[in-house]
């Protein structure tokens, strides 16, 4: 195995970095590591300088706070939970002010509810984190 140390490393998004490390072409990359201050990315044995060196400037230009596909994902989904959480609560306050609701938005109303559960429920089933 071969290793790059890159110090003065300011601020590193790993999550981020390791995705553009390996979509990198013929990415060598095994992982990513930070010690002492310095990030070693490992690399396979046969990595060649020209990978090392497109490596080196992809590290150099990482910005830590552009998010990973991943991470960008779990944002949308957080934003999506919530705003159905919100929606649910409303819902819920509708249904119980006391007034006279006919049949459809009674429907109406239930099915923000249930669409709320849905999301919830998709997310624990993928073991993600919830409200």
């Amino acid at each position: 195995m071969r290793e790059i140390h890159i110090s003065n490393v300011s601020g590193v998004n790993l999550e981020a970095l390791d995705e553009g490390l390996r979509a990198l072409p013929g990415a060598p990359v095994v992982g990513i590591s930070l010690r002492r201050g310095a990030l070693i990315v490992h690399l396979a044995a046969e990595a060649d300088e020209a990978q090392a060196a497109a490596i080196r400037s992809l590290v150099r230009g990482h910005d830590p706070q552009k998010p990973s596909a991943a991470q960008q994902a779990r944002k949308t989904r957080d934003a999506q939970l919530k705003s159905a959480h919100d929606d649910a609560l409303s819902a819920r306050q509708a249904a119980s002010d006391g007034a006279t609701l006919t049949l459809a938005q009674q429907v109406a109303l239930l099915t923000r509810r249930i669409d709320w559960l849905e999301k919830l429920l998709e997310a624990l089933v993928k073991g993600e984190k919830t409200l």
